[in-house]
């Protein structure tokens, strides 16, 4: 039990918890109670869980079909019995679509619990075949990152149009600020999955995988990462000049430690990276930024 719980990556399941509830005190919540929500504590509740369900599956089945080159690639904190990922996954996928219909019906969007299965199938599909194809699997993780607070948008989508909650939160600019986060979080993961294919490229190698780094080589999938990471530093820095007469001098400092120089940092690395620890720093590194992110959010929500 304690493999299998490991396996479910808590640490990314909590950081996924806490983005959804905090994102939703900042943009619901915490605005005196004005709006017609949708989603009562209770119903925010289960409604975390469903997300975090979702994003467990997708770490069993990824297990499930990457067993052998995990094992390859000298991987050692799996579980002894493959197919305990897939009896895992499909145990939760029930429970998590179950939840999602009384979700669906609870705030009359039915069409909620059909996102449910598509964003389950989609993780299922790219654990058995889009992963193994250049950029498609990248593109598709790097989706699900920005849907953590996509799917929260379309849940209280009456109240995101409505002109009081879009003139009112975060003194009229939640849009911008939601546009910015999101758009910011796919181009850190697109980056992250890529990153991550170069360090795995030996045992992705061995089962025949075309991941982006083998098909067109490791210094065309650096160079293709590096200038990711250029517009990724470009949308923070345009960012850091949108905001910097709207919010106080102490947050944008706290802005240029925790985002600009971190970004920056990622581009050093992906300039000097030749081994595979060097991958996996960056990605670790990228991780951390995700973190920061999120408490500049944070900070934001508390202004």
């Amino acid at each position: 039990m304690i493999a299998l719980f490991k396996a479910s990556r808590p640490l990314n399941l909590l950081i996924v918890a806490l983005t959804q509830y905090l994102f939703y005190f900042f943009l619901f919540l915490k605005p005196n109670g004005s709006f017609d929500l949708l989603l009562s504590h209770r119903l925010l509740f289960t409604f975390i869980v469903v997300t975090v369900i979702i994003s467990a599956c997708g770490y069993y089945i990824n297990d499930y079909f990457d067993y052998e080159t995990d094992q390859t690639n000298l991987k050692t904190d799996k579980l002894s019995h493959r197919g305990t990922y897939l009896i895992s996954y499909f145990t939760l996928f029930i429970v998590g679509w179950i939840l999602s219909i009384w979700i669906a019906y609870e705030i009359d969007k039915l069409f909620l619990s059909v996102i449910y299965l598509i964003a389950t199938g989609l993780l299922y599909l790219y654990s058995s075949h889009f992963k193994r194809m250049p950029l498609s699997g990248n593109l598709i993780v790097a989706i699900f990152s920005a849907f953590v607070i996509g799917i929260i948008l379309y849940a209280e989508l009456d109240t995101v149009l409505s002109d009081l909650w879009q003139n009112t939160v975060f003194d009229g600019q939640a849009l911008q600020i939601i546009f910015f986060y999101l758009l910011f979080i796919f181009m850190l993961s697109f980056i992250r999955e890529i990153i991550k294919d170069i360090e795995d490229i030996d045992g992705d190698r061995k089962l025949a995988y075309r991941t982006y780094p083998i098909v067109v080589g490791v210094k065309s999938a650096k160079k293709l990462s590096f200038a990711l990471t250029i517009v990724l530093f470009i949308i923070a820095c345009s960012w850091l000049y949108y905001s910097w007469f709207s919010f106080s001098l102490l947050l944008n400092i706290w802005y240029v430690i925790s985002i600009i120089l971190p970004s920056l940092y990622i581009l050093i690395l992906i300039k000097k990276s030749l081994l595979k620890n060097d991958f996996a720093h960056i990605s670790s590194v990228c991780k951390l930024l995700m973190f920061s992110g999120l408490i500049y959010i944070i900070a934001l929500g508390w202004t």
